[in-house]
């Protein structure tokens, strides 16, 4: 049985965290499969199947102490790059030869793979986003570490296209992997009970997502002034929330709620009358095809 590495930064809710996870399941009976989580940390976590072995350096879920959060900055602030470090992941966490290494998300996971002493294994990159020369830090997270890997995995053909406009020496790497969606698992749970009062008399419009400037909620806030005959709704967490509820407040809008985090948002969007999705930009929005 091949044995695959995969790596990401946490389980929390999100869209390629949702992504990872259900395809990881899907093949977890065909491979020895490791998950290298930064942080062993979010809901999602209870969501694997049990045959994929959980590998991680940081474990905030369990003990978020003041030592482990210093130790989480400093992974972060660069620790990786110290090959000590890296020779220690290796061979005290992993503990394996690998066939093929995954950095699924661009930053630190990633940079974990480029620096891996496996030399015979096939290191794979996913690509999720635009990468384009004007958008600074995405640029720069990749720009010194996409030649690093055998293959780099675009979602969708704006990602490839964008990626090889950017990086054109890429070209012969890029390949195009469609993200997994499980249609029978999300019409499922779409079909579980919403606890609280969420339908209103109004016209009801959804956006599930981050919390997070990419999201662009601060346009909803500016319709929701124009439009007082439709509520939005808004399922998510992120560092932006506090900033758009100050926004809500200071311009007296009232048809505006943040929901906060869920684990099964789809029913949510199945007893809504229209899915809304205002990002600035997005490569493949797997939300959408779950909607």
């Amino acid at each position: 049985m091949r044995k695959i590495l995969f790596s990401i930064g946490s389980l929390q809710l999100g869209g390629a965290e949702t992504v990872l996870v259900d395809m990881l399941n899907k093949i977890s009976d065909k491979f020895d499969i490791d998950l290298l989580l930064i942080d062993k940390t979010g809901p999602l976590l209870e969501k694997l199947n049990s045959n994929i072995n959980v590998k991680y350096l940081v474990d905030s879920k369990n003990n978020n102490n003041l030592f482990t959060k210093i130790y989480k900055s400093l992974i972060y602030r660069g620790l990786y790059k110290c090959p000590l470090y890296c020779k220690y992941i290796y061979n005290k966490i992993l503990n394996k030869k690998y066939d093929v290494e995954v950095g699924f998300l661009a930053g630190v996971p990633c940079e974990i793979i480029k620096r891996s002493p496996n030399l015979n294994s096939k290191k794979y990159m996913w690509i999720h986003c635009e990468v384009k020369k004007d958008d600074v830090d995405t640029y720069n997270q990749y720009k010194n570490i996409y030649k690093s890997f055998d293959k780099l995995i675009g979602v969708s053909e704006m990602s490839i296209n964008t990626f090889i406009d950017t990086f054109p020496d890429s070209k012969d790497k890029v390949e195009l992997i469609y993200n997994y969606v499980d249609i029978d698992k999300i019409i499922n749970k779409s079909n579980e009970k919403i606890d609280d009062d969420y339908l209103t008399n109004k016209i009801n419009f959804i956006s599930v997502g981050r919390v997070v400037n990419e999201k662009a909620y601060d346009i909803i806030i500016d319709l929701a002034n124009n439009f007082k005959d439709i509520q939005f709704n808004i399922i998510g967490s992120g560092n932006e929330k506090e900033n758009l509820e100050k926004e809500i407040l200071n311009n007296s809008v009232t048809n505006v709620k943040f929901l906060g985090q869920r684990n099964n948002p789809y029913p949510y969007v199945l007893n809504s009358d229209v899915f809304l999705l205002s990002s600035r930009s997005e490569a493949y929005p797997t939300v959408i095809i779950e909607a």
